[in-house]
């Protein structure tokens, strides 16, 4: 995903926490410049809901390279969630069927075991 300033310019800043429609929460937002690692100011973007996942599509500004960075990231509603990496789609967090079954247990259980 390539973007000009006027682009970027025009994406609603982002606000946080962000409510997806799978149930999913993002309480806060991170970029990170992909050529010197600084932290990107200024998130811009939007939120795709689609029937298996929200798809969220922001761009920030690194200060010390003076350009534009974007970002791509895929939450699916089984938990999964992807990056767009160079074109291609990298997992980041993979579901298993023991943590689909975990998660069954914990929600019949009725609370997380870590949290009393």
């Amino acid at each position: 995903m390539i973007i000009t300033a006027k682009q970027y310019v025009e994406m609603s800043p982002l606000s946080f926490p962000l409510k997806l429609k799978s149930g999913y929460t993002i309480t806060e937002l991170v970029g990170e410049c992909s050529g010197c690692g600084a932290l990107l100011r200024d998130l811009r973007g939007e939120v795709k809901e689609y029937e298996n996942c929200s798809d969220l599509r922001f761009a920030g500004f690194c200060q010390p390279c003076k350009t534009l960075v974007t970002c791509r990231f895929r939450r699916y509603r089984d938990g999964r969630f992807e990056e767009e990496h160079d074109g291609h789609w990298r997992i980041l967090v993979k579901v298993t069927w023991w943590t689909r079954i975990e998660k069954l247990l914990f929600k019949l259980m009725g609370r997380i075991p870590w949290k009393s």
